[in-house]
């Protein structure tokens, strides 16, 4: 049986716990481009957010049994994606450095159409420096920009997945952004010098 595009993830999670497998393939079509966003925010590395993608995939399907629906199906994928990356940082005993040029998919575009070849140059600079002011945040701080501002989670499905407050979601939202203003001017102003 599969399952129905309007049903709730967490419906077709819970028959995934009970032993049909292949609905999770209703929940890799839905989630799998999102994840791979998630993990090349933080990486920069399209294999190993490829990679990191279905190992978050073979963990949910290893641990369905653990699945509870207290909270978003979402929420509990976003916790398993979590550990799957820093394991693999562990693994690699290395901390990611974001290439400064690499193109990351979903971040705002010029459009080509309606701007000025002027206005085109401008806003394709600035978001170059905005790429790169993403690249230069510490990697806690790139990670809650990242579920926030990109995978559109609310503050208290990030509490979950950080094991924190919302107060202090809220809090670390803040300072990544006073964060990434401070690289953006930095980086605009020394262009200008």
């Amino acid at each position: 049986m599969q399952a129905d595009d309007s049903e709730s993830d967490e419906v077709i999670m819970l028959r995934v716990r009970e032993g049909q497998i292949d609905q999770l393939s209703t929940l890799y079509k839905r989630y799998r481009t999102p994840l791979f966003n998630f993990f090349l925010r933080l990486t920069s590395e399209r294999h190993l957010s490829e990679d990191l993608v279905q190992d978050v995939f073979f963990r949910i399907m290893k641990y369905r049994h653990s699945y509870r629906p207290r909270h978003s199906f979402r929420t509990w994928m976003y916790q398993i994606a979590r550990n799957v990356r820093i394991q693999a940082w562990s693994q690699a005993a290395r901390e990611p450095v974001m290439s400064a040029v690499q193109e990351q998919d979903n971040l705002p575009t010029a459009d080509e159409n309606s701007a000025r070849p002027d206005t085109q140059v401008i806003l394709g600079q600035d978001l170059d420096y905005l790429k790169q002011s993403i690249s230069r945040l510490p990697e806690a701080s790139r990670e809650v920009l990242i579920l926030s501002r990109y995978q559109d989670l609310k503050y208290d499905e990030i509490a979950t997945i950080l094991q924190c407050s919302v107060g202090a979601v809220k809090m670390r939202v803040l300072r990544a952004m006073n964060e990434l203003r401070h690289q953006f001017e930095y980086l605009s102003r020394k262009e200008v010098s």
